[in-house]
């Protein structure tokens, strides 16, 4: 598809004038910066010792990014007290997956509060376990400046 466009933008050169020919380097120096796949993000040390924050929907928590699987949520962590229901009305997946992971941590929680830290393996589960899911944890995860966690661990090829 990708060549097919480069094709077309070629074509569009040799008979447009000067101010379209100018939109259409934009548009290739555009798709030189489009990411190619999913994300990666990789763990760096220096970010063990750095606070995270989520304030999202009811959820407030201090986390920090120990390990490359082992991410501490401090005990005080308020948590989602709501499902997030389909619009049959029905528990969703992520209210399913986070009402499991509550389950296993349930001699820690307390009204909805941590009264222990809690670790988990991944923002995925992070988010889940504090609000249910919906929205994408490496973009909800951040430090005091407001920077994601995944914006800061993220890997550029």
């Amino acid at each position: 598809m990708k060549a097919e466009i480069l094709r077309l933008l070629d074509e569009i050169d040799e008979i447009a004038d000067e101010a379209v020919i100018e939109k259409v380097a934009k548009i290739r120096e555009m798709m030189k910066k489009v990411p190619k796949g999913k994300a990666k993000h990789r763990f760096q040390k220096s970010l063990s010792e750095t606070p995270f924050f989520v304030d999202y929907n009811e959820a407030k928590a201090e986390i920090y990014w120990e390990k490359v699987k082992v991410f501490r949520i401090k005990k005080g962590a308020k948590l989602r007290k709501t499902h997030l229901l389909t619009a049959k009305g029905e528990l969703s997946l992520g209210d399913r997956f986070g009402e499991a992971l509550r389950i296993e941590q349930e001699n820690n929680i307390h009204d909805f509060v941590l009264t222990e830290d809690v670790f988990l393996k991944s923002p995925n589960e992070i988010g889940h376990f504090l609000y249910f899911g919906g929205v994408d944890p490496w973009k909800m995860i951040k430090d005091k400046t407001l920077l994601s966690l995944g914006e800061i661990s993220e890997i550029h090829k």
